[in-house]
């Protein structure tokens, strides 16, 4: 049996680092804008990445909004009793490999600091 999703896309937004539980793993959400193609147009579904533990640091760290990202992951099945007593389920994406495909805008060009003017 197989559970692999491959994924390639744009961040739509810059993940922020969250320490979750007793024991403070590290974890982000990466929204990634997919594209579909279709026979009567091209559509965007927005899905949500969760990432855990140092890939987690380092997307954090490295990836910006806007930045095409590489995601290989695979799906978890969970669900729950909603407290009005209605059986819930979801299909979670959770990151095993994230590969950064652009540099932040800011990385590929950096601007050297302006030089102080000698006033003497």
């Amino acid at each position: 049996m197989v559970n692999r999703v491959i994924l390639l896309g744009r961040l739509g937004i810059t993940p922020k680092l969250e320490l979750r539980g007793e024991k403070q793993v590290p974890y982000c959400q990466l929204r990634l804008a997919v594209e579909r193609r279709l026979p009567e147009a091209t559509v965007t579904d927005w899905l949500t990445v969760h990432v855990w533990q140092d890939l987690a640091r380092a997307c954090a760290e490295h990836v910006v909004k806007g930045q095409r990202l590489y995601v290989e992951a695979h799906l978890q099945a969970g669900s729950w009793t909603s407290p009005a007593g209605q059986r819930r389920a979801r299909l979670q994406i959770m990151a095993e490999r994230v590969i950064f495909l652009d540099r932040p805008a800011a990385a590929e060009s950096p601007e050297p600091p302006p030089e102080a003017e000698d006033e003497s």
